[in-house]
Parts: structure tokens; sequence; C-alpha cells
């Protein structure tokens, strides 16, 4: 597995903690299986499993902790499994960075645009 290029890491590091942390990821959940369960567990749908996971979590109001200062290491890949997971956004965040400055969307501007449905509070 390549390793993503410094300004890539750089740029996801900066602009991930630039905002207030709501992001939801399989890799950072951790919850009771018996909230688990009453939740509905995975919803059977193509991608934002974990997404769909935590808003029944709200809807069962189940108390929620969003701990930034608990970070996790995953994966850097850039071969998606899931259609619109973090490897979708680390592919558009190096296409942005990459790209020539006629090429990127006006609409950049210093901030990360994510077609990930899932990572919609990232900035």
């Amino acid at each position: 597995m390549a390793e993503p290029q410094p300004a890539v890491r750089d740029r996801a590091r900066r602009d991930y903690h630039a905002a207030a942390h709501r992001h939801i990821h399989g890799a950072n959940l951790s919850f009771h299986a018996v909230r688990y369960l009453a939740a509905g567990g995975f919803a059977p749908v193509s991608h934002d499993e974990d997404v769909a996971l935590v808003r029944a979590f709200e809807t069962n109001a189940e108390p929620i902790a969003w701990a930034a200062d608990l970070p996790v290491i995953t994966s850097a890949r850039r071969d998606a499994r899931a259609p619109k997971g973090f490897a979708t956004y680390l592919t558009s965040l190096q296409a942005q960075i990459t790209a020539p400055p006629a090429e990127l969307p006006s609409s950049v501007n210093g901030q990360l645009e994510l077609p990930v449905g899932g990572h919609e509070n990232c900035p």
C-alpha cells in the first residue's frame, strides 16, 4: 500500500482538526451490543452504514461521546471498498492537491469539498 503524499496527509490532518469533531467512521465506533441491537444494527445500505447507526442511536436518545482526544489510526488506502467511504475522501483530496490550479473547482477556496455522504461534517 502506498503512503499518502505528505501534502495530502498534512492537508487531511489540518482540515480534519479545524472543524468541530463530529466525524463518523466505522473505525472509531464503540457501543454496547444491547444498544446496537436496539438501534437495529448496521443497515443493509451501499454506504454510510456507520452514519445510519449513529443516527439510530441519536433517535433512541442514546448518549454519544464525541472524543477528539482519542484518535484512531486507520488505513490511508485509496482502493475503496465502500463507494463513499474514507478512501474516496482521500482520493478526492489527492486530486484537489495535485490538480493544476486551473482545474480546481472554484468552490474549493482552501476548503475540502467532500463527495462522501457519511463525512458531511468534515470541513
